[in-house]
């Protein structure tokens, strides 16, 4: 009645007053209000948006779960897909919450989260991307995601954060300028995550953290607060340059090494191969590449194997599938079961990816054996013997075989990388003694001496027996060149013999050879002992 072109579902801003005691009494309304003035303006953007996000919640809710009979059958399925997919409940809520923040950063500088665990309540929090509009339809349908496309992000199920409803009657979301809840006891608005069981995560979740490992794969995390547990605690991930150090409270926890990833290109044979697979989501579908990452353990500056019971495969956050042993933490766009804990051993897909695993693993070790940390490289060689034998690891035997066959990764004398059939180990140590050309000649050797730089022999030397290629020279190989012409007449150089000599001495295998003909006489001949 004030203004003319006021319209419907259009929103001003207006003072107001109480109206005096008398009006309100003569109308029986003790909150009656009247316009304070004639100033009129638009709101601010603020509110606007505030009204804008309310009625699309309120949408959603009138689609989904208006009616008892729609919000009982969602509950139920959400129920039961929760209780089908997890048995560690509190380590995969965790893992399912922070692939959800790792997904979502805001900038380069990563993503900070903090796990806040109360009285009767769960709070997490972090500082990425807020929730879009698209967001709150895929978070609050089943089966929906909008990673599904995104070759950035894990998730792409749409599942994965159905996990808190096991717990949980009472899930609250506040992100973006969206707040609201999943009650299953009122339709109003709820405070917090609510659980009956915040006991039992803070005894699970500070047993999780003690070796945080899971955060080595995550692409944007670096730091994770946990507080509400007798010792709080905040883990962080720092990287420089390929060492990537984990610690806790600012102690050091344990140290890592990784290169950067290797991209895979996708065939045509792959891609027809897993056209047709319902297992294979759409976003694997589509792309033409995929990458591989690998990470090592580093103990005082030297490479040391994970151990075969913690060496769990990735996709991003740890499997529980450790059957293959790896001596490095492998991760891969695996696909796995719905709760990510074990994955598809048929599934051509994974199969793919096995076999890359072989043939790269070698390429990576080839970098390693080029770092500073060339010494203990070969720790990282696969050992077959301790893996389970089933379609997977021939994929990858058959793999890794066909790198062996042509990759260069093991590191020479003379500095350079060469092929596996190619290099020549010295187990006498009479290498030492001698230049490189004499060794080889003496023994009648094609090929490269394995670096002296490398400390750590025993992995290559159990690769080169496995395969079958290479040279490995033994005390026999030594008994036996010791009675060749070119031996015998090296050795009748005093300087030669007397080298020789002192090898035998400081070796202990003057006993050995004492019979054979290495013993210099005044006239430069040869005689036993």
């Amino acid at each position: 009645m004030h203004k003319p072109n006021f319209s419907s579902n259009d929103y001003w801003l207006v003072d107001v007053r109480l109206n005096i005691k008398t009006t309100r009494d003569k109308i029986s309304n003790p909150f009656a209000i009247s316009l304070a003035n004639n100033v009129f303006g638009k709101p601010k953007n603020t509110f606007l948006d505030l009204v804008d996000k309310e009625k699309f919640i309120r949408d959603i809710f009138n689609k989904r779960g208006a009616t008892a009979d729609d919000a009982g059958l969602i509950s139920r399925a959400i129920s039961k897909l929760a209780g089908d997919m997890y048995s560690d409940l509190s380590e995969r809520f965790v893992f399912e919450l922070l692939q959800n923040a790792d997904d979502m950063p805001k900038d380069k500088n990563g993503v900070n989260v903090k796990l806040h665990l109360l009285e009767n309540n769960i709070l997490f929090i972090h500082n990425g991307l807020p929730f879009s509009k698209e967001d709150i339809k895929a978070i609050t349908d089943i089966g929906n995601s909008t990673k599904k496309k995104n070759p950035s992000q894990t998730g792409y199920k749409g599942i994965g954060f159905k996990i808190v409803f096991q717990e949980s009657e009472n899930v609250l979301i506040k992100s973006g300028g969206f707040s609201f809840s999943f009650d299953k006891n009122t339709t109003d608005v709820a405070i917090a995550i609510n659980t009956d069981r915040v006991n039992q995560f803070r005894t699970d979740i500070t047993s999780l953290i003690q070796e945080p490992r899971f955060i080595l794969f995550l692409r944007n995390i670096k730091s994770i607060k946990i507080d509400g547990i007798n010792n709080p605690i905040e883990i962080t991930k720092t990287k420089s340059e390929k060492a990537i150090s984990l610690k806790s409270n600012n102690e050091h926890l344990s140290d890592w090494l990784t290169f950067d990833d290797i991209e895979i290109k996708i065939s045509e044979e792959v891609k027809e191969a897993i056209l047709s697979d319902k297992a294979v989501p759409p976003k694997l579908k589509e792309i033409s590449s995929t990458k591989l990452n690998f990470i090592c353990q580093l103990v005082d500056g030297k490479i040391i194997p994970v151990a075969p019971e913690e060496s769990y495969l990735f996709t991003y956050l740890p499997t529980d599938v450790k059957d293959y042993k790896f001596p490095f933490l492998v991760n891969a766009d695996f696909l796995t079961t719905a709760n990510r804990q074990s994955i598809h051993v048929k599934n051509k897909w994974n199969l793919f990816l096995f076999e890359e695993i072989g043939k790269n693993c070698l390429k990576w070790i080839a970098e390693v054996s080029n770092s500073s940390y060339k010494a203990s490289a070969y720790n990282l060689l696969p050992n077959s013997e301790s893996s389970v034998n089933d379609q997977p690891w021939e994929a990858f035997y058959k793999g890794y075989t066909k790198a062996i066959d042509e990759t260069e990764f093991v590191l020479s004398e003379s500095g350079k990388l060469v092929k596996l059939k190619d290099v020549c180990i010295d187990n006498t140590g009479f290498s030492k003694y001698v230049d490189s050309l004499t060794f080889k000649t003496l023994f009648s050797l094609q090929g490269e001496l394995l670096s002296n730089e490398i400390t750590d022999v025993n992995p290559i030397v159990c690769t080169v027996e496995e395969f079958g290629q290479g040279k490995i020279i033994k005390i026999t190989d030594l008994i036996q060149s010791i009675s060749n012409e070119n031996f015998k007449a090296w050795l009748t150089n005093p300087a030669n013999n007397i080298v020789f000599i002192r090898y035998l001495i400081n070796n202990r295998l003057l006993d050995l050879l004492a019979s054979n003909e290495l013993f210099l006489s005044k006239d430069l001949k040869l005689f036993e002992s």
